[in-house]
């Protein structure tokens, strides 16, 4: 309405062609910010992904080094493992945004680290062993720590939301300089669709975690493997 009472009267050809051209180029600009964001998270999500699957896997090789070691720390480990990995799956990873050490999961964590410092093998095999599973245990906090941190700090900052949006609703005052017509609408409508649904991916892949767009399929995967090679 402002801007339709402040250009009354005074759109020339001139002034229809230059907000056209003005229109398209906004329009772009902004079009083209949001896209490179969606595609910026999009790769972090691949990133996040891996980090995951490098979480279950760790978890699982500690499982599987100590297969068939029969000493009690050997035992208390792989007794931990599944129970981490159904814990994980069940509580972690639908749990209210924590701090790492507040979530089910992490008294596992803890006690499995406390039986490698206790553990003194008398062999240089077993010596070997509990290296690679320290290690690994080392890599699963790790990881762990990583995905629960991405959960409680989504990437972008509130202001990049009012830039965004902000953005939007300037990109479509060029339009309002010129004429209605179904033409116009249509476009209209098709461009704030398109932003709409940019906007969506945009808000979902920031918080993959709380929208569930990463799911806990390694961890479903390497528990199965270990249910059912007992």
């Amino acid at each position: 309405m402002i801007v339709h009472i402040l250009f009354r009267g005074k759109r020339t050809e001139f002034t229809r062609t230059f907000a056209q051209q003005m229109a398209l180029r906004i329009g772009t600009m902004h079009a083209l910010v949001v896209a490179f964001v969606f595609i910026s998270l999009t790769g972090q999500l691949i990133e996040l992904y891996q980090m995951s699957n490098t979480e279950a896997i760790s978890a699982a090789n500690v499982y599987w080094a100590l297969k068939n070691n029969q000493t009690p720390e050997a035992v208390e480990l792989r007794k931990l493992i599944p129970d981490y990995l159904q814990t994980v799956i069940e509580k972690d990873w639908k749990a209210p945004y924590k701090s790492p050490q507040n979530l089910p999961a992490w008294e596992l964590i803890t006690r499995m680290k406390e039986i490698v410092a206790k553990w003194r093998p008398s062999a240089s095999a077993d010596e070997i062993i509990r290296n690679h599973v320290f290690n690994n245990i080392n890599t699963v906090a790790e990881n762990r720590d990583r995905r629960i941190i991405e959960r409680v700090a989504p990437n972008l900052p509130l202001v990049f939301w009012l830039i965004a949006i902000i953005g939007y609703l300037l990109s479509l005052v060029p339009y309002l300089t010129v004429e209605h017509s179904k033409l116009r609408f249509t476009l209209v409508c098709c461009y704030a669709i398109i932003i709409g649904l940019l906007f969506y991916g945009i808000a979902e892949l920031d918080n993959p975690y709380l929208g569930q767009v990463i799911h806990p399929t390694a961890f479903e995967v390497k528990l199965q493997e270990i249910v059912a090679g007992q």
